[in-house]
């Protein structure tokens, strides 16, 4: 399995197979076509898009994944709440109702759990209303996938 800062050296030219849960002509027109890869930089690739003009693939290495035929984008992982930080969440919640709401911030930043907030931090977020974290640590569905092609045509 390759990596990002392999495909960013190997990679001439791709073309879009899925975006999010659609393929082939499902994809939008102006995403359809192969496109060639102009230079890589440190959040990703440029292209050119389908009216000629530069465009950005952002990809963080951690949510990619390369092996030699496909660069996939995934989205990050959604996954339940360790014990823990259940645990966090419910001392959260009762210090804020108790009207300490700036005691209950510094409270989960110093422990280490500030992303229980609702905001990005360590690379994970709380997700209140669905009861999960969101971690950009771990590779979740693939929403945007592109076949490697030897060069633009």
């Amino acid at each position: 399995m390759g990596t990002l800062a392999s495909a960013k050296r190997e990679v001439k030219a791709i073309e879009m197979v899925q975006w999010y849960n659609k393929e082939g002509k499902d994809i939008p027109v102006r995403l359809q076509g192969i496109r060639e890869v102009i230079r890589a930089t440190s959040y990703g690739l440029i292209v050119y898009s389908a009216d000629g003009k530069e465009s950005r693939l952002e990809a963080t290495g951690k949510l990619t994944s390369y092996d030699g035929e496909y660069l996939c984008i995934h989205a990050p992982a959604k996954r339940p709440l360790t014990s823990k930080e259940r645990m966090a969440a419910e001392h959260i919640r009762e210090m804020r109702l108790a009207g300490a709401t700036w005691r209950a911030d510094k409270w989960a930043k110093d422990s280490g759990v500030g992303y229980m907030l609702g905001r990005k931090m360590n690379n994970m977020e709380y997700r209140p209303c669905e009861d999960c974290i969101i971690d950009y640590n771990i590779k979740g569905d693939v929403t945007l996938k592109y076949r490697v092609v030897e060069k633009a045509v």
